[in-house]
């Protein structure tokens, strides 16, 4: 399962954070790239800023990136 850090603002009261997502199956998305991800039940836009071995939680926890619309270098 490929891993992704994806940052954006409304994770942390206005400054950046990021949240582990898990890039699904034939998904082409690499550092820089815009995504929408899921957050509190609400699509979210942020970008991925790292590509991780692991995750600090189980991996069930993880939920998928739900679409990548860019692609750039941050």
């Amino acid at each position: 399962m490929r891993l992704a850090d994806v940052a954006s603002g409304r994770f942390a009261g206005g400054g950046f954070d990021y949240l582990t997502y898990y890039i699904p199956e034939g998904m082409d998305a690499d550092i820089g790239s815009g995504v929408v991800v899921s957050l509190r039940g609400r699509p979210v836009f942020g970008y991925i800023v790292g590509l991780p071995d692991s995750a600090g939680v189980g991996c069930d926890s993880l939920r998928p990136i739900l679409e990548v619309v860019g692609e750039g270098s941050i």
